[in-house]
């Protein structure tokens, strides 16, 4: 268990938190809250939740890394489970959840893809997670099933032309039925103890599929999610900021809604 004392000697890498005390789980570096796309995310739970109590709606956050954005989400009011894989990012998350103290927040340390044993929420939350599985597609599915409302996902996804950041990806393939690239997650001749010590990578497949955006969307759609699109708000600015096509990576929320596409007969 990471403590307020040993925190320090065992240090974050991806959100830093600001504690009760004034102090950063990451000194010297903006806070989480700061970002322009945390920012988004409690917009968009303001645009589907406009109107809620403390603990009337719950929400999931997969493969969470340290916590950061769980305890985001529950400090808005949602009963939150931050769900993830590896044991040294769970102890962080722990250590947040005792810091900050919110009725409302809770850590698993499982595989996500058990997403199925913690029932359905109204909020799934999937950030940073999907294109390090070979089975995305079966993991959407997995994903619909467990929501009620709202998925958030911020993902790469596979587009025509590899971007110069990624040159390790495949060429274009089909995988699961659908267009994208392959990336590489462990080499073939990893350790065990190497695959852990990867904190940003796959528990345990080799290699992860990146699914081509356009039919990413689609199969969002035929999951059920009505209302599908791309929240750009969640970059620092819309003209200048090439996050987009540098990373071929996004935000979209997904909504399902009756009377949608799904629910209409042909024609």
């Amino acid at each position: 268990m990471v403590t307020s004392e040993s925190s320090s000697l065992i240090p974050f890498t991806g959100h830093n938190v600001l504690l009760p005390d004034g102090s950063r789980t990451i000194p010297g570096e903006i806070l989480l809250e700061e970002h322009p796309f945390p920012q988004a995310i409690l917009r968009t739970l303001d645009l589907v939740f406009p109107e809620r109590t403390p603990g009337q709606y719950s929400a999931v956050d997969l493969g969470c890394l340290e916590g950061g954005h769980t305890a985001l989400i529950a400090q808005a009011g949602f009963s939150t489970l931050g769900i993830e894989g590896r044991q040294n990012n769970y102890e962080r998350c722990q250590f947040v959840a005792e810091q900050l103290g919110l009725d409302g927040l809770r850590f698993a340390c499982d595989d996500v893809r058990n997403l199925e044993r913690y029932g359905t929420f109204d909020v799934t939350f999937c950030s940073g997670l999907l294109y390090h599985l070979d089975d995305p597609i079966a993991f959407l599915k997995t994903i619909a099933t467990c929501t009620r409302k709202l998925l958030i996902l911020h993902t790469h996804f596979a587009t025509d032309e590899i971007p110069l950041l990624f040159p390790y990806l495949s060429d274009l393939t089909t995988n699961e039925g659908v267009p994208g690239r392959w990336a590489e997650e462990h080499p073939e001749t990893s350790t065990e103890e190497e695959i852990v010590a990867r904190r940003w990578a796959s528990l345990d497949n080799n290699r992860s599929f990146w699914v081509e955006k356009r039919h990413l969307l689609q199969t969002l759609i035929e999951l059920g999610f009505s209302v599908v699109f791309e929240q750009y708000d969640s970059l620092h600015h819309v003209v200048d900021d090439n996050y987009i096509a540098e990373n071929g990576r996004s935000m979209f929320v997904a909504v399902k809604v009756p009377g949608g596409p799904v629910d209409r007969p042909p024609g």
